[in-house]
């Protein structure tokens, strides 16, 4: 497996491309799209075995943890359910050295997952997983009809990479990433002066977005991710942009998983580089129409495997083929992250990410002192940030982190900074990082998460 590290969830970053053997996987992916249950287990089977048995042979977590024939066992999906769960407290517990299978070679990826758990942690991709992510990308780009060099605009909590040079130079000047600290307005600049025909982020944000624009511009594609979208931001995004948006949900540890195409109804799976288990309380994978725990295998990255993984998830099994024809396994709900709005002195709705302590500290006041936080709005409007630190926090947190607050929510915003000594996670693995009982106790909240205590 050769290939970039250089793979965007556009699939547009893919150095030193070879353009022939892109093809022919693109041409797989179309065809194995369009074929039976049967004929994508027989991709997916020896993909699974051949890395299981190459997590048991090269990964300390996976030696200790699976039986030594674990691979010559799996002769079929099901026989996932004799091996155990690993999750992000498993992987936490371990070294990383024992989470990978070998020094990181040349080009490897390393990102940071968006820390739903609290702690962002790293994940390394090799170049072959790294370029597989760009052509599932470039895949599901084709069916939803967009071509390489549609302009696309994305907001982001990641860092813009370097300037690349030659047709990628030209290709890049057609691809924004904006931060998610830039304020509304200078994001509505940017995206007037791009005018892309892709716009990608954060639900809460591309709300904001769109009050800023007015309707001076809308794209043809609206794409939102990383969170789950409750129905009062979902309806919102609809008056903006007079579309309904096009969902992706992925993981740092996998990827992309599921996507929806633009009849924006079904989630189409990624068979090819995952295995996704949906099971119930007692581990038993549950039928199409119910709902259950995602559990994740991928097929694709042997140098950090992540095989029977609980991220922490709930989804729905589709009990009917999507709306465009697609026929393959898909999900109807996905349940992840949530996030309230946060309000702010005058009364108006604040994107949540807008809060992450790591947008209003410098790194050294975070990193390595921050463990977890969780910002919560009570029903006055007051702020409470709870701090888990990993040591005492500095003498100057405090001040400056409401004091930068302050200049977002308001100077007479109420903002109080507090260290704990637990902020315990749901078992799911899961943490809420923002909560506002100020926004839920408003007639126009519509939550239409399932009853699951947070």
């Amino acid at each position: 497996m050769v290939g970039s590290d250089d793979a965007t969830m556009f699939g547009v970053g893919i150095k030193r491309l070879d353009v022939v053997r892109t093809w022919k996987e693109l041409r797989s992916l179309r065809r194995s799209a369009t074929g039976t249950l049967d004929e994508v287990q027989t991709i997916q089977m020896p993909r699974l075995r051949w890395m299981v048995d190459h997590a048991v042979r090269h990964v300390g977590l996976y030696r200790s943890l699976f039986p030594g024939d674990a691979a010559r066992r799996l002769q079929h999906p099901d026989d996932l359910l004799r091996l155990p769960f690993t999750d992000r407290a498993v992987c936490r517990a371990n070294p990383i050295a024992e989470l990978l299978s070998s020094d990181p070679p040349p080009g490897s990826r390393r990102i940071s997952s968006s820390g739903t758990t609290g702690e962002p942690s790293e994940v390394l991709y090799s170049p072959g997983a790294a370029w597989y992510q760009g052509i599932l990308a470039l895949r599901r780009d084709g069916v939803r009809g967009l071509r390489p060099w549609d302009k696309r605009c994305e907001v982001t909590s990641l860092r813009e990479g370097p300037r690349r040079s030659g047709i990628w130079e030209l290709l890049d000047r057609r691809f924004m990433r904006v931060p998610t600290t830039r304020p509304p307005a200078l994001l509505a600049r940017d995206v007037l002066a791009l005018r892309p025909v892709l716009l990608a982020g954060h639900g809460h944000l591309l709300v904001e977005l769109g009050e800023e624009l007015d309707g001076a511009f809308r794209p043809r594609y609206l794409v939102t991710y990383g969170e789950s979208l409750d129905g009062v931001t979902s309806d919102a995004l609809v008056d903006l942009y007079g579309q309904r948006q096009l969902d992706q949900y992925g993981t740092a540890e996998h990827g992309s998983v599921a996507w929806q195409c633009t009849a924006a109804d079904l989630y189409h799976i990624d068979h090819e580089a995952v295995l996704l288990e949906v099971l119930d309380d007692h581990g038993a994978p549950v039928p199409p129409g119910e709902t259950g725990e995602v559990v994740l295998s991928g097929l694709w990255n042997p140098l950090m495997p992540f095989l029977r993984y609980r991220i922490g998830d709930i989804a729905t099994l589709a009990d009917r083929p999507c709306a465009c024809g697609y026929r393959l396994p898909a999900l109807a709900r996905i349940w992840g992250r949530t996030m309230d709005w946060i309000l702010d002195s005058r009364g108006r709705w604040v994107a949540p990410q807008r809060l992450w302590i790591d947008h209003h500290l410098e790194r050294d006041l975070v990193q390595g002192v921050v463990r977890r936080y969780h910002v919560r709005q009570d029903a006055t409007g007051a702020i409470r940030v709870l701090v888990l630190p990993y040591r005492d926090l500095p003498a100057d947190f405090a001040n400056r982190l409401q004091a930068s607050y302050r200049r977002l929510l308001g100077q007479d915003a109420m903002i109080e900074v507090v260290p704990v000594a637990d902020l315990p996670l749901h078992p799911s693995g899961k943490f809420r990082r923002f909560s506002s009982e100020l926004v839920r106790s408003r007639d126009a909240w519509q939550s239409e998460s399932p009853a699951t205590p947070w």
